[in-house]
């Protein structure tokens, strides 16, 4: 609904869609996300209406991406989706948290994998995201008090994301903050160092094994 109010607003107006450097890899990620479900549906006998549904859910996160970067206007209503994203991830990471104490009495148990659907793979892919947005609020919050309740967002984001057990999803966080370091801050690159020298004694087994 909300992508049909944006679009029919934007031929009714006869809006200019914003220029993105995105669009071009967005549109040949889905070319080829397209190939592979109608790959998997002709070749495997997958069913057609999982498979569209599946693909649909990859498409409606590009939809979001263009209607925020079509309808945000002020570095406040940027903010405003940032920390309303921040809250609603924050508010997930405290149910991975719940669901790992009620179904893993013993420290280093199985996957976290979220709301019903959702596989840990997916879950990870999402604490990913939301990790890079609170470290670069962080970086840009003005006050002490704002970087403390980032902290605590990256903590409460950060337990659950390491029992979803997604290698994928570790090698992504490991490459988002080595961009980071290398393009904004370079002291990044120090820390990155050093949770990676330190991660062997503070991690449990099962999380090492992946």
């Amino acid at each position: 609904a909300l992508a049909f109010s944006w679009l029919g607003r934007t031929l009714r107006e006869r809006q200019e869609i914003e220029p993105s450097p995105l669009k071009g890899p967005i549109l040949l990620y889905l070319f080829f996300c397209a190939l592979s479900a109608l790959n998997g549906i002709m070749s495997t006998g997958q069913d057609p209406k999982y498979t569209l549904f599946y693909f649909g859910k990859l498409v409606e996160f590009f939809v979001f991406y263009f209607i925020f970067l079509n309808t945000l206007r002020t570095p406040r209503e940027v903010g405003g989706i940032a920390a309303v994203a921040v809250v609603a991830a924050v508010a997930l990471g405290l149910s991975g948290i719940g669901e790992f104490l009620a179904g893993m009495p013993t420290f280093g148990g199985g996957k976290i994998h979220g709301p019903s659907g959702e596989t840990a793979n997916v879950l990870g892919g999402y604490f990913v995201f939301h990790l890079g947005l609170v470290i670069g609020m962080m970086f840009e919050a003005e006050s002490m008090r704002a970087r403390l309740l980032l902290l605590g967002a990256m903590v409460c984001l950060f337990f659950p994301f390491l029992f979803t057990m997604s290698r994928t999803s570790y090698v992504a966080l490991l490459g988002s903050l080595l961009v980071v370091g290398l393009l904004r801050r370079r002291g990044l690159l120090f820390g990155l160092l050093a949770l990676v020298m330190v991660m062997p004694l503070l991690l449990p087994e099962s999380v090492l094994a992946r």
